[in-house]
């Protein structure tokens, strides 16, 4: 029999569009919806542990650290939402509008924002929902303004650790009904 996640089991295949919602804990933002897919990245710095009297043996490996980051397409026809892309970055300018180029070095710790990524195929559901805990957004790519189509948003963001999560949940949280299956 085919365990869950292997062979011909797809309930643990997300595809489609995911519904964005910044800050769900404090003031949740809608931020509109992925054009396609997520693409979800993460790194593991790790180092070996030799063995001392031959130097070159390794007996041991240490992770000493993770790095998480999303990229995705936002499809919407507000300037709105690549405002709240920015995610705060640029705080406003003027009374009407929002000024880009401000100076001074901008910290994830500082202006990191909690983002709730929902599938659309899950309706209702939660069990399928991805949490990344603090993570600053950044568009990467060109924008079209144009009134011909949709404009695509290419949004890029890394994780950085949120210290006010538990152990084991300090990047992100991914909701797996079944997980370790």
């Amino acid at each position: 029999m085919v365990s869950p996640g292997q062979g011909g089991d797809v309930t643990l295949i997300r595809t489609g569009a995911h519904k964005i919602t910044i800050d769900p804990s404090g003031t949740p933002k809608t931020a509109g919806f992925t054009h396609g897919n997520l693409q979800l990245t993460w790194s593991v710095q790790k180092r070996l542990v030799n063995v001392a009297e031959y130097g070159t043996t390794p007996v041991d490996e240490e992770v000493t650290g993770v790095q998480l980051s999303v990229k995705f397409s936002m499809i919407e026809r507000s300037l709105k939402v690549f405002d709240i892309a920015f995610n705060g970055l640029y705080p406003l300018a003027t009374a009407g509008g929002r000024g880009i180029g401000r100076s001074g070095i901008q910290r994830a710790q500082d202006r990191g924002k909690s983002i709730l990524l929902h599938p659309l195929s899950q309706g209702a559901s939660t069990t399928q929902d991805i949490t990344l805990n603090k993570v600053m957004l950044i568009p990467t790519g060109n924008i079209e303004l144009s009134d011909q189509g949709d404009q695509i948003i290419e949004v890029e963001g890394t994780c950085v650790v949120d210290p006010t999560q538990t152990d084991g949940q300090l990047l992100a949280l991914f909701n797996e009904s079944n997980a370790g299956a």
